[in-house]
């Protein structure tokens, strides 16, 4: 059982942040992961792993795969020569990182580093060859990107922000019960 010196100690000795976030009662929340392809906890995944939840997407300001770059550790993704439309990449300086939304991998990269990240469950980044546990495209490790499930209820959500230079940004989901 840690409490919540014994968090602060193991951050502290680790050089960054452990991920875990405490419940009402104090207790760490547990983190379920699906890198393997059935539900784990985070602490018991044999697998050099960052999982990012909704609200830890929220609270780090990540908005799209560019920004992964600064809160994963040994993760570079970055546009090519051409700009941005084609992204590059790279797990602890192997290239041939394999892209997952909802499970289906994507072909291409083209356009991943421009699509923001909306309603959004929650992100998983893989290091590593994962060729043989997730499949093609994976020798440098594998970004698993999970959207909301649709929910029973109508709903909406809207995310409005400015900044400098008449910056304005607008990102909304709808939820449409079938």
């Amino acid at each position: 059982k840690l409490d919540p010196i014994g968090i602060a100690v193991l951050a502290s000795l680790s050089g960054g942040s452990l991920g875990l976030t405490q419940t009402a009662d104090g207790q760490p929340e547990e983190i379920l992961v699906t890198a393997t392809r059935r539900e784990t906890s985070v602490q018991d995944t044999a697998l050099a792993i960052t999982a990012i939840s909704e609200a830890e997407l929220t609270s780090q300001n990540i908005e799209n795969a560019q920004d992964l770059t600064a809160h994963v550790p040994n993760v570079l993704f970055y546009g090519g020569g051409r700009g941005i439309t084609n992204g590059t990449f790279n797990m602890r300086g192997i290239p041939n990182v394999g892209t997952y939304i909802d499970g289906v991998w994507q072909v291409s990269s083209a356009g991943l580093l421009q699509r923001q990240f909306v309603d959004l469950d929650r992100l998983e980044v893989l290091r590593g060859p994962q060729g043989t546990l997730i499949g093609r495209d994976s020798a440098g490790g594998s970004v698993m990107i999970y959207t909301q499930r649709p929910q029973d209820e109508l709903g909406a959500t809207i995310k409005l922000g400015t900044g400098s230079f008449d910056r304005r940004d607008v990102s909304a989901s709808l939820d449409i019960p079938l």
